[in-house]
């Protein structure tokens, strides 16, 4: 008998041989093909937008941090280099400060110069021409220079005047979006920085000055803005209010930057830093040393026809502005109610320039009636640095 197959079996090995799939099997494959496919493309859209929003974090927070530097790199040397008279800080507002320093110079001999470029534009090295001058960014009425400064040889300054400032963004739809400008003297303008947001109740820039018990502590916003008015700076009108722009020691910077994307979430971030501006005060003096001596005591005495009170401050000079020292440039006088006598002495009322004089005097006609006083009167040096305080004996005003 033959073992070999017979031909309608091997026709039926073949045909299972060659079977497919059946249309269910396909179906299922299929199926479960594209559920794959779908967790795997979820997945996929999910890695990419947290790296897009990680990417705009970055961005925001890189473009925080170059305001803040850039802005730190220069008003960190505010005060390089200056001619007498000439202000260390010109102008002091929520969003805005212009300083003057001597940043750039074309002449390769200048050693006060922190940079040198011979082949820098002459609109942005030396002096800010009074021809020129232009209003302060964030004012409407106050411009500068008013005078031309010269240095001991009669050459006039080489120190430029720089601003920085932020101004509302008129591409953007968000009415809180600006743009960082800065300017060198009358040169124009350029974009730092966009992005940037500011509401209408932010601080950029905070001020601060040192107490008589040298800590530091912030200008009220609302004392803003403060611009350096006197012609010249410690001259006889650079004194009062018109002087406390040159008490600020500290400039805080505070900015929030935005980074957007079409059908992404916004990303916003911050970027903070704080410049001491060590040469604040030292226009007049190329040295200081120690805390200045107290000047002598201090009277007070009232006069006048009840409803025209005035009380006259009299005391005689510290040691250390004719003689020891010779560093005081300014005396400022307190007032306040006795019953603070036990915490440090608030803003000074005015400040009178050092003068040379023996004895010095104020007058004081803007005093509550029916109320307690006492004075005190400090001597400033340029660093500057506060003196003890003289105080008067307390006296009542009817």
């Amino acid at each position: 008998m033959s073992l070999r197959p017979s031909c309608s079996s091997r026709v039926r090995a073949l045909r299972r041989a060659r079977a497919g799939f059946t249309v269910l099997e396909i179906m299922i494959s299929m199926t479960m093909l594209l559920v794959i496919m779908s967790a795997a493309l979820t997945l996929y859209r999910g890695q990419t937008r947290t790296i897009a929003q990680q990417a705009r974090r970055l961005d925001a927070l890189a473009n925080a941090q170059y305001v803040t530097g850039t802005i730190e790199r220069e008003l960190r040397i505010a005060g390089v280099g200056l001619a007498p008279g000439q202000p260390v800080l010109v102008a002091a507002t929520p969003t805005s400060v212009v300083f003057n320093t001597n940043l750039l110079s074309r002449d390769s001999t200048d050693v006060t110069a922190v940079y040198v470029d011979v082949n820098a534009d002459p609109l942005v090295t030396g002096a800010f021409p009074v021809a020129a001058r232009q209003l302060l960014p964030g004012q409407t009425s106050d411009v500068y220079p008013d005078s031309t400064y010269r240095l001991s040889n009669g050459e006039i300054s080489r120190a430029e005047t720089i601003a920085f400032w932020f101004s509302r963004d008129s591409t953007a739809t968000d009415a809180t979006e600006h743009v960082l400008f800065r300017r060198v003297n009358a040169a124009p303008a350029e974009v730092v920085a966009k992005g940037i947001l500011i509401a209408p109740t932010d601080t950029v820039f905070e001020y601060l000055k040192a107490d008589t018990l040298d800590r530091l502590f912030p200008i009220p916003r609302a004392t803003l803005p403060l611009t350096h008015v006197a012609a010249s700076h410690l001259a006889g009108s650079d004194t009062g209010r018109f002087a406390m722009i040159d008490s600020i020691r500290v400039v805080r910077v505070r900015v929030r930057a935005v980074a957007r994307a079409p059908g992404m979430p916004t990303s916003v971030r911050r970027a903070e830093s704080t410049v001491r501006i060590l040469n604040a005060g030292m226009a007049g003096s190329s040295t200081c040393g120690t805390q200045p001596l107290s000047p002598g005591s201090l009277a007070a005495v009232l006069s006048g026809p009840a409803g025209a009170r005035t009380v006259t401050l009299t005391w005689p000079a510290s040691i250390d502005e004719a003689g020891g020292e010779r560093d005081v440039m300014r005396y400022a006088i307190y007032r306040r109610a006795p019953s603070g006598a036990s915490s440090a002495w608030d803003e000074p009322i005015t400040s009178i320039p050092a003068a040379g004089q023996g004895t010095y005097t104020y007058v004081d006609n803007a005093m509550t009636r029916g109320q307690d006083w006492e004075y005190g009167v400090t001597a400033q040096d340029c660093t500057p640095s506060n003196s003890p305080v003289a105080k008067s004996a307390a006296l009542h005003v009817p």
